[in-house]
């Protein structure tokens, strides 16, 4: 292992479903996710997340709720990705579109949702697996575990 750079992951709640941003360029581009980026020198691990958030979604957020974790090894790669992830279920604004993402919703119980079962490791706190990346649309994962946290905070948001 290498050297670990600090990233954020931001899913915005919403009523049935979740905003996410389909990603323009760069890593993961053509993909949904949620709203993520480097946290900068200097700035602590959730205002880089606040950051990403408005930079990608012109979304503004207080507070904001610490529900994963998530390193990623790209073989053949010196550093690791450190993903904190967070949720909100209230923000400030409306969502426009960016030179990185096209924000979109997406509901979970659509049938076909894929994202559905990754979810679902969010019932009983956070959750923290691990993955080995050998290109973007490949990886093996490792073992996840769960960290105790609470309640789950995507309930009323993402069907079961």
């Amino acid at each position: 292992m290498g050297a670990t750079r600090l990233y954020t992951l931001v899913l915005v709640l919403q009523p049935q479903r979740v905003l996410l941003g389909m990603k323009k360029r760069g890593f993961g581009a053509g993909r949904w996710n949620g709203f993520r980026g480097k946290v900068q020198d200097g700035e602590t691990i959730e205002d880089g997340a606040k950051r990403e958030l408005q930079e990608e979604s012109g979304l503004t957020v207080d507070a904001l709720h610490k529900v994963g974790h998530i390193v990623f090894e790209f073989m053949g790669e010196p550093e690791l990705m450190d993903v904190h992830i967070f949720c909100t279920d209230s923000v400030q604004g409306t969502p426009v579109e960016s030179d990185v993402t096209q924000p979109g919703g997406l509901n979970p119980s659509t049938p076909g949702s894929s994202h559905r079962p990754a979810w679902s490791l969010l019932t009983d706190g956070q959750f923290k697996p691990g993955w080995n990346v050998r290109a973007f649309s490949t990886c093996s994962r490792n073992a996840p575990s769960v960290v105790p946290a609470g309640p789950d905070p995507l309930l009323g948001h993402v069907a079961r």
